[in-house]
């Protein structure tokens, strides 16, 4: 995609009815809590390619448009394959180490150090695939609340809707995020589960700046730990040479004959 701002206004446009013209002659588009902009020229030459259509409420999606945005985005993963660090599991699934919030912070910048170290982003990732399997992604927010993450002690479960897989990784995230201080808690799992961002974070909670990326650390720390993760390689000591000789015999020297 040869215009990346382009594509994402297109991508807007598609949720929405019409994106109108603003005073600084930009189309401007809601997505989320984000607001997209595209200059009237650019929108003009997006209306020549028959993307997208413009009349006096402002400009809007063309049926060429779906088309178009699903080729993007199959030239978008092709692209973005080369820069992605995929990590296999044990269990087959394969997980990308360089996503989200937890990927700025895993990657080092300019010689520096990442914040984030190998083992607290593979906890991150193992706390995401939890997420995905307990069927918990379709939430935007999470209150760290044991009847939502499958507690056993919890007084309502999460029902008898949930699979028996499902109903297991809200109990493994659970015993994990019960490891760690609450606000830890909390962060982990906005963060990693739900591609939540730390300035967000920090704006909901009134904490001070770049206290977030500090508690999600510790809370990764934990997780780290919680599941057997290090930062050091570890193992079973080398083992010592063996020997055919039995207990007792004594070594010799072969003499010529």
């Amino acid at each position: 995609m040869n215009n990346r701002r382009r594509f994402r206004f297109v991508q807007a446009v598609l949720g929405t009815q019409k994106a109108p013209l603003q005073a600084n002659n930009e189309y401007r588009v809601q997505k989320g809590s984000r607001f997209i902009s595209l200059p009237h020229s650019e929108v003009e030459q997006l209306v020549s390619d028959g993307i997208l259509r413009i009349d006096e409420g402002g400009c809007f999606a063309s049926p060429l448009a779906p088309q178009w945005v699903k080729r993007g985005l199959l030239e978008e993963g092709a692209f973005a394959d080369q820069h992605r660090t995929i990590i296999s599991q044990a269990n087959g699934t394969r997980l990308n180490a360089l996503e989200g919030p937890v990927a700025q912070l895993g990657t080092s910048k300019k010689g520096a150090d990442a914040f984030l170290q190998k083992h607290h982003v593979l906890a991150a990732n193992k706390i995401h695939a939890l997420v995905q399997r307990a069927q918990m992604l379709q939430r935007t927010t999470m209150s760290y609340d044991p009847t939502r993450t499958g507690s056993s002690s919890a007084k309502h479960g999460p029902g008898p809707e949930l699979g028996d897989s499902a109903l297991d990784a809200r109990q493994k995230l659970n015993a994990c995020l019960q490891d760690m201080p609450e606000d830890c808690g909390f962060v982990v799992l906005d963060v990693c589960g739900f591609q939540k961002g730390l300035q967000l974070i920090e704006t909901e909670r009134k904490w001070p700046r770049r206290s977030a990326k500090l508690i999600l650390r510790v809370g990764l720390e934990q997780a780290a730990k919680h599941f057997g993760l290090s930062a050091c390689a570890s193992g079973a000591p080398p083992n010592r040479p063996q020997f055919w000789m039995q207990k007792g015999a004594r070594a010799g020297f072969l003499q010529k004959s």
